[in-house]
C-alpha cells in the first residue's frame, strides 16, 4: 500500500484525522512551507485548506514536493461559494466576519486579475479568495505543471517527467 501523509497547521485537526484513520501519518506543519524533501510525493491533494492560504507560497511548496510525472488535485472555492460564504457572514452581523468575506471576494478578483494573493492588511495570516480557473492555470502552469489541467473547481495537474 502507499504511504499516505496528512499535513495540518491545527494540531486539534490532527489528532481527529489520526482518531478517524489510525494507520495514517500526520505531520503538523504549514501549507504554505511544507516539512517534507523535494520531489517526495507520487500524489498531492488538498482538499480544503488551499483557498485559505497564500497561493504564491503554497503553490510552489506542492510543485516542490510532487515528483516528475506526479498529480496534484486541489479542491478550490469558486466566486459563488464565497458569495453565499459572504451571505452567511453579513446574516451572522459579527462586523469581523463580514469583513473577511469582503476581502475574499477582492483577494479572489486580485488573484484572478493580478495572479498574486494578498495577505489581509492589519491581520496576521489571513489569504482567503475564491479561484478561477484561469487563474489556477496560470500559477500552475508558473510552476511547470503541462498537460491538460481538468476540472474548474477540483484542479487536476500533472508535472512533466523530467530527462
Amino acid at each position: 500500500a502507499d504511504l499516505q501523509v496528512g499535513v495540518d497547521i491545527n494540531l486539534e485537526s490532527l489528532i481527529e484525522s489520526r482518531r478517524l484513520h489510525p494507520n495514517g501519518h500526520f505531520v503538523c506543519g504549514d501549507g504554505e512551507c511544507l516539512p517534507f524533501r523535494d520531489s517526495a510525493f507520487d500524489s498531492v491533494i488538498s482538499r480544503v485548506a488551499l483557498p485559505l492560504m497564500n497561493l504564491n507560497a503554497a503553490v510552489p511548496e506542492i510543485s516542490r514536493v510532487t515528483k516528475p510525472g506526479g498529480q496534484v488535485t486541489l479542491n478550490l472555492h469558486n466566486f459563488g461559494f464565497s458569495w453565499r460564504d459572504l451571505l452567511r457572514r453579513v446574516r451572522s452581523g459579527h462586523p469581523r466576519a463580514v469583513i473577511g468575506g469582503v476581502w475574499a471576494i477582492a483577494n479572489g478578483l486580485i488573484f484572478h486579475v493580478f495572479g498574486r494573493t494578498l495577505r489581509l492588511p492589519f491581520s496576521n495570516h489571513f489569504y482567503d479568495s475564491f479561484q478561477t480557473y484561469s487563474g489556477m492555470e496560470r500559477i500552475l502552469r508558473d510552476q511547470g505543471f503541462t498537460g491538460p489541467i481538468t476540472d474548474h473547481y477540483v484542479i487536476k495537474a500533472q508535472k512533466p517527467v523530467t530527462e
